[in-house]
């Protein structure tokens, strides 16, 4: 029996459509267009840009084959969880934008710091030693 309330696709549950709705990443057009086309020829379904793969009609075997699809079209780097995790063309684009960002630099301790914290190390290891001989 089915519920008044429930989703139109039972694996969608409210919580993924909202979050699929309220994307605040920013993400490329052109992109978010090319991975419709993707998904229209994978298949042969349009899907909005904020509409879930799932309510556009795909089943997990169709993401896998566009995850498939996607990667000969050299996006290797996204994995086929990725798919499920950004469930809109939207969001996809925005995760794949944020991978495709270098990686922020390492946040250091200025130079004397670092040399004052590797002296700490030293001459604690250098007690250890002696203490144990």
């Amino acid at each position: 029996m089915l519920r008044a309330n429930a989703p139109a696709v039972p694996w969608v549950t409210p919580t993924v459509a909202a979050q699929a709705a309220a994307e605040p990443l920013p993400a490329d057009a052109a992109l978010v267009d090319a991975l419709r086309d993707h998904f229209r020829r994978t298949t042969g379904l349009p899907i909005a840009a904020r509409q879930t793969f799932f309510e556009a009609g795909a089943s997990s075997l169709q993401l896998v084959q566009l995850h498939i699809h996607l990667r000969q079209a050299e996006h290797g780097g996204l994995a086929v969880t990725d798919l499920f995790a950004h469930a809109t063309p939207h969001a996809l684009a925005a995760h794949m934008g944020a991978l495709a960002r270098p990686p922020a630099a390492p946040q250091h301790p200025p130079e004397p710091e670092r040399r004052t914290l590797l002296d700490q190390r030293k001459a604690r290891a250098e007690r250890r030693r002696a203490g144990s001989t």
